[in-house]
Parts: structure tokens; C-alpha cells; sequence
């Protein structure tokens, strides 16, 4: 058989013996074997793969050389005998959609498949085969997706064997134990609405994480995350104003332990144009002579007439037969709506909601959309009874006695208003002093803190000192009586 080099490397100096490893590493990276100079341990050049059929058998020297320069020298022979066909490894992954596990990782099974010149196949039986599949006999990969939750600590069990064209095969047992990423992922659609909201029970992967995990907070994140808001009170994310228009949107859920553990969920969403044409706009407006409710407030109609160049026609219907309130209210050609100015809205003495249905029209008359559209007054007390100013007339006087009570009421209105104001400035003037007396006690509380802790430290060292002066002439009375005791001894043997 072919000889090969073997070459034993001492620094020469004593301490550490792992000392020019690297220079050791480097000569033998050539060679099939190292030996450690100080034990005699022989181990193969690590990466190289010692297969019988390669070479069955590898012959070298081992040499030994004493304290008085002589030489020992054994020769070895090493033959490789043929493994079991079975072995056992162990692998660990990260939950995924896709997993690929290289083949080449599992290198016993690859050295009997390199024995056979890769001359056949692989394939996986077991337990868990069914969830694995060989892919190009190259790596092993999942036909489904693996999520941690499914099985928690619980790991995969298969056997990937390679049968050889000869009919020999090599069977190795795997044990795939699967990691928590702390994330998953979620794919959801809904069509163009008002309010857009998703309930956190249809994220499954956060709920599961959450079920076992209580106790935590959460957050949103992402690209798109500003155009949400968490309700948390309703267990449900929904969307800010304005309404969202049709695309992706991708934001991601972070439920955060106490413990900094984060689990991320991350959600797609899909928002696709309304197939109904219809929408829901629930709008608020002040009390006042004339109400205008802006076009840019009723998205989805707005923008339906935009793409048609507002070239139709708007139109206002009752939503209750009867009721003919829409009669008081107009829209313009670009869906602007304005109230009559003989039809005052006033929070006190007239309606405070109105229910009305806007409808669009195409041009050419091939489609439309409608709008429900719900109207909320709000009360303006700065502008209490000044609706009813232009009632004041003094023409006769009959109207000028009723106009008389108007500014009446205006006046102890604003009476009223002024009372109110007062107590307030009375309610903030105390706050204000309150809160300066509560800083000004706090400031002196912290000055007869810092106060005591000053006494305490000036008693400390004042006390260490004492013992410091006491300690000192302890050891100079005790010098001081050796020196007399000595003096005695002296004298008396003199």
C-alpha cells in the first residue's frame, strides 16, 4: 500500500501545548492523519473522509522520541471495516412554510451514497414520513408547512434510506425537533369599507401563542401600521379615517411577556374595490344657520363620481318614505351637501340626527352608487341663541316685544356663560396654587433629606475618627510598655 507522511511538530518550549496550533493544523491539512505530540493521540485530518472505497486500508509510522535522543517507531495499519447499514442523526430547524434540509448534512448516509458513486436513490419512510418528501435527491423538504404550535416540543421521527443500484441499502433514523420563530403570518381580504376592522381571534397564531402565554401587551407595527389603530376594548383592529382605499396593506401584531418575549404576527391585507356600490358615512356637524357637509367626508361616492369626471348626477332621497327631510338639504354637482338657510339647525330646538341617501349616477347611465349617509348634530354653546338673531325685528311692535325676549335670553345666557367661566378660572386659579404649595413642600422635603443624610455621614465620620484616635493610642500605650518591659530586662541582667 502507498505510504504517507506523518509529521510530528514540538515547539520546543514548555507552557501552553496547543502553542502554533495553526502552523500544525496547515502541515498536516495534506495528510490523512494528525498526532498529538504530547499524548500520542491519532485522529484524521478533520473534513477528510476516510471510505473503503477509496482505500480499505491506510499504513504509517509512529514516531517516539525520548529524553536521550533515541528513536521508537511503530508502524500501524488501519483497515476500514464496513459500517452498519443504519445510523442515527439528529437535526433542528426553524418552523417555516418551506423547509429545505440538506442531504449533505447527513454525512454517513452521504458517505455510503458516495461508496456507491451515488449509483441509486433516495427516499423517507417512518412515522412522519408523510409530512417529507426528497427533493432532486438533494435536500429534504416539507409538502406542508410546519408550525411549532402543531406539536410544540414534540420532534419529527423519519428515515431517509438510499438504496443503491446494486440493491444495498442505508437507512439513517432522523429526529427533527422544530423551533419557535416567535412569528407567523396572515393572509386576509376584505372589500373597501367605512371602517375596515379585524378581529384578533382570526389571527390563530397569535391567539395560540396568547392562550399559552397570558399576561402579555400588544402593539402594532409594519409599513402600513398607521393607518390603524387597536380596539382593544372590542378585541379588534380597525382602521383609521379616511376610509382605505383598494390595495395591500401590511402590518404586524406584537404581543409582548413581561419577560421581553415578543411573538409577531404578520398581517396582509388585502382591501379590494366594493362590488355593492354602496357605503356607510356617519358624519357630525356643529349646530348652525347653514350645514355643509364636505364631499372628501363621503369617500367611496366621491370617489366613484371622480372616475367618472363627475359627469353624473347626485341626488338626495329619504331613507324613510315620509319623513321628506332631504327636501331641506341640496348637493351640489361635486357631492358637496348644504342645508337650506331657512331651515336653522339648532341643537336645542330643532332635530339632532338626520338619516339621509345620497345617490350617484353615471353619465351614460350604465351604473351607480349610493351612500347612506347619517348626520349627527353637536351642540356649540359658544354660539348658543345666536341662531335666533336674525328673528330680531323691530319693524312693529309685537315683533319688537318677542324680539326683546330674544335678547332677553341672549343675556342670561350670557350671564350664565360668564358664571360658568368664573368658576373655572376660580377651579384652575386653585389648581395652580395648590400644585406650586405641593412642589415648594417637596423641594423642602428633599433639603431635610439630604439635610439628614449629611448628619448621618458628619456622626460616621466623626465616629471613626474616634475610634481611629482610640485604636492609635492603643498601639502607643502597648509599644510603650514593651519599651519599659525591655528596659526592665536590660537593666536587670546589666
Amino acid at each position: 500500500s502507498t505510504k504517507y507522511p506523518v509529521v510530528i511538530i514540538s515547539h520546543g518550549w514548555r507552557g501552553f501545548r496547543n502553542l502554533h496550533t495553526d502552523i500544525a493544523e496547515e502541515l498536516a491539512s495534506n495528510g490523512y492523519f494528525v498526532v498529538d505530540p504530547l499524548t500520542g493521540n491519532i485522529t484524521s485530518t478533520p473534513g477528510l473522509k476516510l471510505l473503503r472505497s477509496n482505500q480499505s486500508s491506510h499504513t504509517f509510522q509512529l514516531q517516539y522520541l525520548d529524553l536521550d535522543g533515541n528513536t521508537h517507531t511503530e508502524t500501524i495499519t488501519l483497515n476500514l471495516e464496513a459500517r452498519d447499514n443504519s445510523t442515527t442523526a439528529t437535526a433542528r430547524a426553524q418552523e417555516a412554510g418551506t423547509l429545505n434540509l440538506d442531504l449533505n448534512k447527513l454525512v454517513i448516509i452521504n458517505d455510503f451514497a458516495e461508496s456507491k458513486s451515488w449509483q441509486g436513490n433516495f427516499h423517507i419512510s417512518g412515522t412522519d414520513a408523510e409530512f417529507f418528501e426528497i427533493f432532486d435527491n438533494r435536500s429534504i423538504r416539507n409538502v406542508m408547512p410546519i408550525d411549532h404550535s402543531d406539536r410544540g416540543a414534540t420532534p419529527y421521527y423519519f428515515n431517509v434510506i438510499f438504496e443503491a443500484g446494486d440493491g444495498a441499502k442505508f437507512s439513517e433514523a432522523v429526529t427533527l425537533y422544530i423551533a419557535d420563530t416567535l412569528s407567523s403570518s396572515a393572509n386576509l381580504e376584505s372589500e373597501e369599507a367605512v371602517i375596515t376592522a379585524i378581529k384578533l381571534e382570526r389571527l390563530t397564531g397569535y391567539s395560540e401563542f396568547k392562550e399559552l402565554n397570558p399576561g402579555g401587551t400588544i402593539h402594532l407595527s409594519g409599513t402600513d401600521a398607521n393607518f390603524f389603530l387597536l380596539d382593544q376594548e372590542n378585541n379588534q383592529i380597525i382602521s383609521k379615517e379616511p376610509a382605505l382605499s383598494a390595495r395591500n396593506y401590511d402590518l404586524s401584531l406584537n404581543y409582548r411577556l413581561n419577560d421581553r418575549t415578543t411573538f409577531t404576527e404578520n398581517i396582509n391585507l388585502l382591501v379590494s374595490a366594493s362590488t355593492l356600490n354602496k357605503s356607510t358615512v356617519d358624519a357630525t356637524a356643529a349646530e348652525a344657520k347653514e350645514l355643509v357637509i364636505d364631499a372628501e367626508d363621503m369617500f367611496y361616492i366621491n370617489r366613484f363620481a371622480a372616475r367618472d369626471g363627475f359627469q353624473g348626477k347626485f341626488k338626495l332621497k329619504d331613507i324613510n318614505s315620509g319623513e321628506n327631510i332631504s327636501q331641506f338639504f341640496t348637493v351640489d354637482k361635486v357631492g358637496n351637501i348644504t342645508s337650506h338657510p331657512e331651515f336653522l339647525i339648532d341643537f336645542e330646538k330643532g332635530q339632532t340626527e338626520f338619516d339621509l341617501l345620497m345617490h350617484y349616477q353615471k353619465a351614460d347611465g350604465s351604473d351607480s352608487f349610493e351612500s347612506r349617509v347619517n348626520v349627527k348634530i353637536q351642540n356649540d354653546p359658544i354660539d348658543d341663541y345666536y341662531l335666533n338673531l336674525p328673528l330680531i325685528d323691530l319693524t312693529t311692535i309685537e315683533k319688537a316685544e318677542s324680539s326683546a325676549d330674544v335678547l332677553r335670553g341672549i343675556l342670561v345666557e350670557l350671564t350664565s356663560t360668564e358664571v360658568k367661566l368664573g368658576a373655572l378660572k376660580n377651579q384652575l386659579t386653585y389648581n395652580i396654587s395648590y400644585q406650586y404649595a405641593k412642589a415648594m413642600n417637596s423641594k423642602v422635603a428633599v433639603g431635610r433629606i439630604n439635610d439628614a443624610d449629611m448628619a448621618k455621614e458628619l456622626t460616621n465620620l466623626i465616629k471613626l475618627g474616634l475610634l481611629n484616635n482610640a485604636s492609635n493610642s492603643m498601639l502607643a500605650n502597648t509599644m510603650s510598655a514593651k519599651r519599659v518591659a525591655a528596659q526592665l530586662l536590660f537593666d536587670s541582667v546589666t
